[in-house]
């Protein structure tokens, strides 16, 4: 896909050519198994064995198609860990379970939702400071509330921008992935 225009491709499905915009079937795809991991999530109480996760995604198993990295916890405990199909369509990296998406903006809506739902069942309030959750953070997190998270008005720094900073001149799919942001120290 490139410049926001679906890219039509031709490929073999159960022994038949077909020809589908790779965005639909890339779409498809993956609210297939968002839909199949909320439904592994709504039966949590319920065992379900590694090999049955495994083959809810095995349709993103692929060496040049995007994927998944997919992690199962129960009881806050990981019962699966798995990666599906390549990160970068250029590169053709391969995603594990330890894969980094750096997904910017895409995420927002998501977490802004859940957090919502948090405050909704009482389980955290818009008041809230970052440092009741994060006691480690910085004194200046003392003033920063869920409600500024969520509007954007906390004065953190974007991620992107202080990883440019800490590795300034190397493209950014070479930035280590498990490379810790901090907020540059006052001079």
């Amino acid at each position: 896909m490139s410049g926001g225009t679906a890219n039509c491709a031709c490929y073999r499905v159960n022994d038949r050519e077909s020809s589908f915009p790779k965005a639909l079937t890339l779409k498809t795809k993956l609210s297939a198994a968002l839909l199949f991991a909320l439904a592994i999530a709504a039966v949590s109480a319920a065992q379900v064995s590694p090999t049955q996760i495994d083959t809810i995604f095995a349709p993103l198993k692929s060496t040049n198609a995007p994927g998944a990295a997919v992690l199962v916890v129960q009881n806050g405990k990981p019962v699966f860990r798995g990666g599906y199909g390549v990160s970068d369509l250029r590169t053709r990296r391969p995603i594990d379970a330890k894969t980094n998406f750096r997904l910017a903006s895409f995420t927002k809506q998501f977490t802004a939702a859940c957090i919502m739902l948090l405050v909704r069942d009482g389980k955290l309030h818009y008041d809230d400071h970052l440092t009741d959750f994060f006691p480690e953070f910085p004194a200046y997190g003392k003033s920063i509330t869920v409600r500024n998270l969520l509007n954007h008005t906390s004065g953190l720094e974007d991620y992107g921008e202080l990883l440019m900073k800490q590795y300034p001149d190397t493209p950014p799919e070479k930035v280590p992935p498990d490379s810790r942001c901090r907020r540059p120290e006052a001079a």
